[in-house]
């Protein structure tokens, strides 16, 4: 029972711990990425994991999609399309933010370029940017998110998958080539054996 009462005290502490640390990041918000020149799924997609890369990392207190879009009715403001530096700022000011997050995915050529931006909305500045740039394979569009973000807040990506996104002479594989015919060594086989001489002679007499 003391064991037990001990455990309980220990998870309140934590729990108030990060409650309290939570409450003195930034506050930031995120409305949407300018996606171009891919299928219409990947608009939504993006967004969805824009948003839980933003979670992931910790750096904001992110404002809720629900609050936010609560918020631009209350205020009549129109938050589609905003993506440029005085729209985003006006924004942020709007919702009560410090921080607006933006940016961009474009499909260009052999390419998609994933540009990120953090705005400043007291400054009413880019406080900074990132341009990531990887080979075209859109249904890997989570982990060029993933990288991006990790990219925009200093921290580390894995080497190999970073090389399979971005670099075309890697070996190829179904990550970053993943409509290239793969040999497979599983499955069903079939095989001709051809026999000549004396050993054809005998196999062909009845």
């Amino acid at each position: 029972m003391k064991n037990l009462f001990i455990t309980l005290i220990i998870v309140a502490m934590n729990q108030v711990s990060m409650a309290q640390s939570k409450s003195f990041l930034p506050k930031a918000a995120f409305i949407s990425l300018d996606i171009k020149g891919l299928r219409a799924e990947y608009k939504d997609q993006g967004n969805a994991i824009m948003r839980l890369e933003l979670q992931r990392v910790n750096k904001y207190e992110l404002m809720d999609n629900y609050d936010l879009n609560y918020l631009a009715a209350e205020n009549k403001i129109d938050i589609t399309d905003c993506f440029g530096q005085i729209c985003l700022v006006e924004i942020g000011k709007a919702l009560g933010v410090d921080k607006m997050v933006s940016g961009s995915v474009e499909s260009i050529g052999d390419n998609i370029i994933v540009i990120l931006r953090i705005i400043d909305v007291k400054e009413g500045r880019i406080e900074k940017s990132m341009t990531s740039e990887f080979l075209n394979i859109p249904n890997q569009l989570r982990s060029m998110l993933q990288i991006s973000v990790n990219n925009l807040f200093n921290l580390e990506n894995p080497s190999d998958v970073v090389s399979k996104l971005t670099k075309k002479d890697d070996h190829d594989n179904l990550l970053n080539n993943p409509y290239e015919l793969q040999l497979r060594s599983d499955g069903p086989r079939m095989g001709v054996t051809v026999f000549s001489g004396d050993a054809a002679e005998v196999i062909s007499n009845p």
